[in-house]
């Protein structure tokens, strides 16, 4: 008899198209570029294949990119994988991330969000991003998420990643306190 092999957790990327331009990420896109142009897999595609993995024992499920809220059915994905009883992440810039967005994927199911932040300085972390701007809306973006964990929903989680490479590495401790 064979057994179905078991998985616990699925990265998506329902797009690689980003809001950012990041300098650490020219080998990925040179990797993607075709497919950053190509048409991105329809809603129903993402459910048909949502019920294969759950078959698979998926139990969370975490929705990355490029910068994902750039996907036109983000809120869908988030809640048809809340359907099958998964945990769901975003890892996002948070570029696109306003208060009435942030309660849409909320009342999605979101369980927990993770932002992008590459430096504690605004110049210095829109500079690596190569978009001025971005910093700002990170923190807001976290702002927003905190308050939801504090008013609303004290089990969501708010995480913080960064990739740490030449340009960033000696903010590494001040990126920590920021956090």
């Amino acid at each position: 008899m064979r057994t179905v092999p078991r998985f616990a957790h699925l990265v998506l990327k329902p797009t690689l198209a980003c809001t950012a331009r990041c300098k650490t990420c020219s080998t990925r896109k040179a990797l993607h570029k075709l497919k950053i142009t190509e048409d991105q897999l329809s809603l129903t595609h993402w459910k048909r294949l949502f019920a294969e993995v759950n078959a698979l024992g998926l139990s969370k499920l975490t929705i990355s990119g490029g910068e994902p809220t750039l996907y036109e059915h983000l809120t869908e994905l988030i809640a048809e994988g809340k359907k099958y009883g998964w945990e769901i992440g975003l890892n996002t810039n948070g570029s696109l991330i306003d208060q009435e967005y942030a309660a849409r994927l909320k009342n999605a199911g979101l369980d927990a969000v993770t932002l992008s932040l590459y430096s504690p300085q605004a110049e210095h972390h829109d500079s690596i991003r190569n978009r001025p701007g971005l910093w700002e809306k990170a923190i807001h973006a976290a702002k927003i998420f905190v308050d939801i964990r504090a008013n609303e929903n004290p089990s969501f989680r708010v995480n913080m990643q960064t990739l740490l490479c030449k340009e960033n590495y000696r903010d590494f401790a001040d990126l920590i306190r920021l956090a």
